[in-house]
């Protein structure tokens, strides 16, 4: 009876541990459970955020594209601005050198004719003595 009351005792407590096995088998499995589910959600934020890097990576690609085009842009149009202002400063000294050239010449025209309207006017003048000179010589011949 001992012995038996023993067995029963042992079977009592083997059949306790079974359950808590049990319990326990259900508390692991649930875990587990948990955590595959855990896993995945994990693993779908993570493909979240590598495909948001990836973007990111692109958009940061594209901006750094257009930035370096926007600074090709802006050195040629600079360029640009430089070759006109050469132009214009060109195109000024030009525009000086000939209004100069343009006044000298007016000026030796404006010379040449002061020049020319006296002379004229020493012809002019030369010739109404000589006009004079011949009536005389032609009064004097009629004396004579």
């Amino acid at each position: 009876s001992d012995s038996q009351y023993r067995l029963e005792l042992e079977n009592k407590q083997l059949c306790d541990t079974i359950k808590e096995l049990e319990e326990n088998e259900k508390d692991l499995v649930a875990e587990v459970e948990l955590l595959a589910n855990e896993k995945y959600e994990a693993e779908i934020k993570c493909r979240s955020i590598a495909e948001d890097k990836d973007q990111l990576r692109r958009d940061l690609d594209q901006r750094i594209k257009n930035q370096a085009d926007n600074e090709d842009e802006c050195i040629e149009l600079h360029e640009q601005l430089e070759l006109t202002l050469r132009e214009h400063t060109e195109f000024q000294e030009e525009t000086k050198t000939a209004q100069e050239a343009h006044e000298r010449e007016i000026s030796a025209l404006r010379a040449d004719l002061e020049k020319a309207r006296k002379e004229n006017k020493a012809i002019e003048e030369r010739a109404a003595l000589s006009y004079g000179a011949q009536k005389q010589q032609a009064l004097q011949n009629e004396i004579d």
